[in-house]
């Protein structure tokens, strides 16, 4: 089977079409957009067949019904954005187009956000930040696609892609802009579902403090041990202790408690 060759854009070219849409940029960002002319755009000479202007197309369309159901091109509510997040992720991991090494590279990811994409990324991110056309772990289409890669429960899961959406931004980023974490497909996963769990019983809008502590112990954690040797049941169970210990430095408490607590006039 042939590999489909994405096209591909410096960051240099990026940050100078990223500028003169900075300067041109009004009410209309689809239009300024679509001065921006594709100059500088390579594939890879060998190693597979281009990918078609039909398929680009198809893909661009795809995206494009997507953040129209989520807002698109008014701009997004919280709610939107991380609805649009979520439903991105799992178009991006499942996308015939995207399922090669291609994906791996950033300039691919750059020509996506600035190219196919970029009314869509200006929409998402409206400052336009260079570093969300560029590629890498915030580029605004790369970084859903590595968390698509980090949340997968697996095909056999009913729930695949449930901790795209139960994941709060913080969380999602914790995970995905660490190497050393993001590097291991297995611990991700763990810390995400701990993280899940935790959220569960303290509430979503506590678990900040409790997350970066937790990831601080676990990276230290993975120098002086190999975490990647436990089995899932001893994974699953020293990232709940890690999570618990971070609950208890920060004084998050379940909420049952918090509410019983209150209610006596003790919390």
């Amino acid at each position: 089977m042939s590999v489909v060759l994405l096209p591909r854009i410096s960051a240099a070219l990026v940050d100078i079409q990223v500028s003169e849409l900075r300067e041109r940029a009004g009410s209309d960002t689809a239009a300024d957009f679509a001065e921006v002319m594709p100059s500088g755009v390579t594939v890879a000479p060998t190693g597979g067949s281009p990918a078609t202007p039909a398929e680009l197309e198809a893909l661009r369309r795809n995206m494009a019904d997507l953040a129209s159901q989520h807002g698109y091109p008014t701009a997004p509510s919280q709610a939107q954005q991380a609805g649009f997040d979520a439903a991105c992720a799992r178009l991006l991991a499942g996308h015939a187009l995207l399922a090669s090494a291609e994906t791996l590279r950033n300039d691919v990811w750059a020509y996506l956000s600035i190219i196919l994409f970029g009314p869509i990324t200006a929409w998402r991110f409206p400052g336009l930040s260079a570093d969300r056309f560029r590629g890498g772990p915030r580029n605004a289409f790369q970084r859903l696609w590595l968390r698509a890669e980090c949340l997968d429960r697996g095909e056999s899961s009913s729930a695949r892609w449930d901790l795209l959406g139960a994941l709060t931004e913080d969380a999602a980023v914790q995970i995905v802009e660490r190497p050393a974490i993001a590097g291991d497909a297995r611990l991700a996963l763990a810390i995400a579902e701990a993280w899940n769990r935790c959220a569960e019983r303290v509430g979503k809008s506590r678990m900040e403090p409790v997350m970066r502590t937790a990831v601080k112990a676990i990276r230290l954690a993975s120098m002086v041990r190999r975490l990647d040797c436990l089995d899932d049941a001893s994974l699953a169970a020293e990232m709940d202790a890690v999570f618990e210990a971070a609950c208890r430095e920060h004084e998050v408490k379940p909420r049952r408690l918090r509410a019983l607590a209150s209610a006596l006039g003790v919390g």
